[in-house]
């Protein structure tokens, strides 16, 4: 089968969803990766969601969720 043509099948597929959903492929995620770490790598604030929610900055354990705790604030 055509690569084109199956990009374009599983876009379509992806946009009947009832959800959000996009085409990935193993290159994309790799890349998506290291720009996340990237992104780490940079950072020069100290006070992350994940250093907040180890050290119960401003009472967060209030507001947080269970989802908050293993995610980590990464997937909304």
């Amino acid at each position: 089968m055509n690569v084109v043509i199956l990009c374009s099948l599983q876009l379509r597929v992806a946009q009947k969803l009832p959800v959000k959903a996009d085409v990935v492929s193993e290159e994309l995620l790799a890349k998506e990766k290291r720009v996340t770490e990237q992104l780490a790598e940079d950072n020069l604030n100290p006070f992350t969601f994940e250093y907040c929610v180890k050290h119960h900055s401003m009472g967060c354990r209030k507001w947080l969720s269970p989802y908050d705790y293993y995610w980590l604030n990464k997937y909304k």
